[in-house]
């Protein structure tokens, strides 16, 4: 009897566990899609494509990290490599993460069943 309640409790679980992946991961593509029209319809009104890297994003992190992302004093070859990945374009990121937790909500209702 107790094994059945924890086993059901169990399910429920991963089952509310997979939702909520899945509708974040839902939101992230959507959000990736806003912002690719976004550059779209700035791009039929202006003419130049703006770009939106993951860079903009820098002015929400600790002063730390930005004042190093800006002008390294050490660790030059991590340098290298943050702003490699930070010149990626925030909609890829966006769609790529949301994509990946919709496959693993997928994976977990799954095994839930």
């Amino acid at each position: 009897m107790i094994d059945s309640v924890t086993e059901k409790l169990r399910r429920l679980k991963n089952k509310f566990f997979s939702g909520i992946f899945y509708l974040v991961g839902i939101l992230l593509v959507i959000f990736a899609l806003v912002i690719i029209s976004f550059q779209g319809f700035l791009y039929l009104y202006n003419g130049a494509w703006t770009s939106y890297p993951l860079q903009n994003l820098l002015a929400y992190t600790p002063y730390v990290f930005y004042s190093w992302v800006l002008a390294p004093e050490s660790w030059q070859g991590l340098h290298k490599a943050v702003t490699w990945l930070l010149a990626i374009p925030m909609s890829f990121v966006c769609f790529f993460f949301g994509y990946s937790l919709m496959k693993i909500s997928d994976f977990i209702a799954l095994f839930s069943d």
